[in-house]
């Protein structure tokens, strides 16, 4: 596993079961998206791309709300 796949993993591990947008943490999660995204290993789309592949199957609109810059 590489630095991405598992900075991915240590996120969804954290927040994974915030799948709704309805949850307090919310702000939270976007907060730890939108810094790996910016700072993470990897280059830039790398990273947003690990990142949807462990968001499938999620609301494309919630998606769209917690990878988009701030």
């Amino acid at each position: 596993m590489n630095d991405i796949e598992e900075r991915v993993q240590d996120i969804m591990a954290e927040y994974g079961d915030l799948v709704t947008g309805e949850e307090p943490q919310v702000e939270e999660l976007k907060r730890a998206i939108q810094d790996f995204l910016e700072h993470g290993p990897g280059m830039p789309d790398q990273r947003r791309q690990a990142l949807l592949k462990r968001m499938k199957g999620w609301d494309p609109d919630y998606i769209a709300y917690l990878t988009r810059p701030t």
